[in-house]
């Protein structure tokens, strides 16, 4: 995947949000039915209360798998331009040795230490190109993409995301109490105005699309190797 292609494909999730926000603001009407053959179903209050938290599950969603999918695009910038360790910014080398290295270290016998440890320095200090794994920053924002930990996930490359967004926030929270049952969708989409919902939406778009333009940036300039 590209960084084109990304931006495609968030673009086009966008537009899925759009539209089913638009016919849930529709659903908002007093006297609004479904019709089924010769059948009509009335949208009643609860329907129109579910509809709504309907909307922030899809914008989290469509936070998650953008931060996701970015970090697979840097780690593949990265795995496939064969970068040695000692030409790799600081943050990439300690994610790199967070990932590759420290699990294995904690987990290794006493007797094996010495061999293990060998093994690392060996490949830091020679030109052998490094892998990066992604599982564990994918750890840092599975069912928890909030502002903060979006910010973690980007310093861990070196990109640097200053701003905060209070809505992304609001969104994440919201999603977490439906997915573990604190709340019910009756009660989320109650408590939450449609005026609020599409403020909620700019704001994400909005801030997505500064996450993006930065790694965008990021991989054009290749920030992620040292400068000579």
């Amino acid at each position: 995947m590209s960084i084109k292609i990304l931006k495609d494909e968030t673009k086009d999730l966008k537009k899925e949000i759009t539209l089913f926000l638009r016919m849930v603001c529709l659903c908002q009407h007093d006297q609004v039915y479904l019709f089924e053959n010769h059948n009509k179903h009335l949208i009643n209050r609860s329907n129109q209360k579910v509809l709504k938290a309907t909307v922030l599950l899809m914008l989290y969603n469509l936070i998650e798998a953008t931060i996701t999918k970015l970090i697979k695009e840097i780690t593949n910038e990265i795995n496939n331009n064969s970068v040695a360790y000692i030409d790799l910014i600081d943050n990439v080398k300690k994610a790199w040795i967070k990932i590759h290295c420290r699990a294995p270290l904690l987990e290794c016998k006493k007797e094996n230490f010495p061999s293990k440890m060998h093994e690392y320095m060996e490949e830091t200090l020679n030109k052998t190109a490094i892998k990066l794994e992604i599982a564990t920053l994918r750890g840092l924002i599975s069912g928890n993409a909030d502002s903060e930990n979006i910010k973690k996930v980007c310093f861990e490359y070196g990109i640097k995301i200053l701003k905060h967004c209070s809505e992304l926030d609001m969104v994440k929270q919201k999603r977490n109490e439906l997915a573990h049952g604190e709340s019910r969708f009756t009660e989320v989409g109650g408590n939450i105005t449609e005026s609020e919902l599409k403020k909620y939406k700019e704001a994400v778009y909005q801030h997505l699309d500064l996450v993006i333009k930065s790694t965008e940036k990021y991989l054009k300039n290749k920030e992620y190797k040292k400068t000579s």
